[in-house]
């Protein structure tokens, strides 16, 4: 657990929403929209697998700098699949494999205004 709080925003303006310290128990996220139940040991477990893709792709490229075009095919795209698996599966938690198309899964989530056209 963090010595410190972490800051929670609303994950669409980054306006803070909230200030709170790591539980184990689901925390509410207001958004401007609704009030959303987190599954927050979900959220983490997906993240972690996450931060382990990217981990994996520095040390490939720390390892061997002429690696940096295959970490770019194929660590980075993987890992903004399971990045965006954490962000459509955290409120349905692990039911979402269920509930959801594969597709959907791994979609860029529709809420994140970056990164798409107007």
């Amino acid at each position: 657990m963090p010595l410190y709080p972490s800051v929670k925003t609303d994950g669409f303006t980054g306006k803070i929403c909230k200030i709170a310290t790591c539980s184990d128990q689901p925390r509410f996220l207001w958004t401007s929209r609704h009030m959303t139940q987190i599954d927050s040991q979900w959220l983490h477990d997906t993240l972690t697998d996450a931060a382990e893709t990217l981990a994996k792709a520095i040390a490939l490229i720390e390892e061997d700098p002429r690696k940096a075009r295959g970490v770019l095919e194929h660590e980075i795209p993987e890992l903004y699949a399971k990045l965006n698996y954490a962000v459509n599966t955290a409120e349905a938690g692990p039911n979402a494999i269920n509930e959801m198309d594969h597709d959907e899964l791994v979609a860029w989530p529709k809420d994140l205004p970056f990164g798409r056209a107007e």
